[in-house]
């Protein structure tokens, strides 16, 4: 596309998005309660050209919220019952140092039964955004909204 293109098709971009995550899905299971339940934190990082580069941090910070909430944060997926994943998939905007993707998370609780593995969700939330830098401001404030559903 020629550059003007390119920055027209950005400005409407900007202007149809507004505020951050213009696009989000989300559950819950209203019977699930994070209280005494032993859940292992699992970040996962698809995310190129610097676009989320606090994974350390949010790692910590989902902990420490799930810890406040009743839960028991283990590190060994063998101790855990529940497994939080934490995913950040987006990539740069060439040029236009813009970064564009999906961040979501979700709880889940693997199973087997007549030798089939299963995930099963227990909430699970995600959202598309746009950002000038990263996402890693933005994803902690996300997120921050999102776990204090938890209890």
């Amino acid at each position: 596309l020629p550059n003007n293109m390119k920055k027209f098709i950005l400005t409407v971009l900007l202007i149809l998005i507004g505020t951050h995550a213009f696009s989000q899905s989300e559950y819950l299971d209203p019977s699930f309660s994070i209280k005494n339940k032993r859940i292992i934190v699992l970040p996962h990082d698809e995310a190129k050209d610097g676009c989320w580069t606090n994974i350390g941090e949010v790692k910590r910070y989902i902990e420490d919220k799930l810890e406040l909430s009743g839960a028991i944060v283990v590190q060994n997926a063998e101790d855990a019952e529940f497994t939080f994943m934490a995913n950040v998939h987006a990539q740069r905007w060439t040029n236009v140092e813009w970064c564009y993707g999906r961040f979501e998370y979700s709880i889940l609780k693997p199973s087997f039964a007549d030798n089939i593995f299963s995930l099963n969700y227990i909430a699970r939330w995600n959202a598309v955004d746009v950002e000038p830098k990263n996402f890693n401001n933005v994803y902690l404030d996300w997120l921050r909204k999102r776990l204090s559903n938890l209890n």
